[in-house]
């Protein structure tokens, strides 16, 4: 929150141990990208799960896309893998979870909660001390 007050965007890369069809564990990195620039503008709102800088989930507000049953729809939705593809970019399932947002917290809640992203509820404060 910390971060989005400030800048508006936030942008954070942790390791993640994964299994392959194989059994064979790997180390990779995943980044969470986050964008609320405007406090009160939830239409401009987005948050991106990105591997090897791929978007593979995420969620953002659209007035007008092409959702996976070639409806075209507007609003929040959600960003869903295709395996063809290789990304999430295309394909986009219409959300009803986002409605009546109201502060990016709000956001942040109920978005990180569908990706199933667990933060720590311990605060360090800001990176950059106020003083010199």
């Amino acid at each position: 929150m910390r971060q989005l007050e400030v800048r508006g965007e936030a942008d954070f890369e942790t390791e993640h141990v994964t299994t392959d069809d194989y059994s064979n564990s790997h180390t990779v990195i995943l980044r969470l990208n986050i964008h609320c620039k405007h406090p009160n503008y939830v239409e401009g709102w987005t948050i991106a799960l990105k591997l090897h800088n791929t978007r593979v989930d995420g969620f953002d507000w659209e007035p007008k896309f092409l959702g996976l049953d070639g409806t075209v729809r507007a609003g929040w939705h959600r960003h869903i893998w295709d395996h063809k593809a290789e990304s999430a970019e295309k394909g986009k399932v219409p959300m009803g979870d986002f409605a009546g947002l109201k502060s990016r917290e709000e956001f942040l809640i109920r978005a990180l909660k569908l990706l199933r992203v667990d933060l720590s509820a311990t605060d360090y404060g800001s990176d950059l001390l106020p003083f010199s």
